[in-house]
């Protein structure tokens, strides 16, 4: 399964490898929007280093250990935007990447804030659905961070 997740997160990051321009994206205005900006890291229930930096432009950066990291700059001019939706129960988190001005790429995920400084993000181990919960199982993966800020 971890070289299943890598082969996917491999080939979502592929085929953004090109120019591209977007509009910015429609995260919405929430107490929980301004607490996610900052850099997190910790890791995933594989025990793999991730990163996730979340800036106030909407833009991001992920770095899951072993993978190139998934931003604007390896992305030739692409976009890779985050958006939260505060007001589902769980709150749900979408890195999106862009490629000529399309969508390309999304990462569906859920997340919660255990405290202050640590969120707990679940994602689904075949990148194309989103968790309903944060209830660990053999489908989903787990991610802890810490803000680094």
């Amino acid at each position: 399964m971890k070289m299943l997740r890598r082969y996917i997160l491999t080939a979502l990051i592929a085929m953004c490898v090109c120019p591209a321009t977007v509009a910015p994206g429609n995260a919405q205005s929430s107490t929980a929007i301004l607490n996610i900006v900052g850099k997190w890291g910790g890791q995933d229930s594989d025990g793999d280093a991730v990163t996730m930096i979340f800036n106030e432009d909407e833009s991001a950066e992920v770095l899951f250990e072993g993978l190139p990291r998934l931003s604007a700059s390896n992305l030739v001019g692409g976009r890779v935007l985050w958006i939260l939706d505060a007001t589902q129960n769980p709150a749900q988190l979408d890195i999106v990447i862009y490629k000529h001005g399309l969508e390309s790429g999304r990462l569906k995920m859920i997340l919660q804030f255990k405290n202050d400084r640590t969120l707990e993000i679940m994602n689904s181990r075949d990148m194309k659905t989103r968790p309903v919960s944060f209830e660990i199982s053999d489908s989903v993966y787990q991610i802890l961070l810490q803000q680094n800020n």
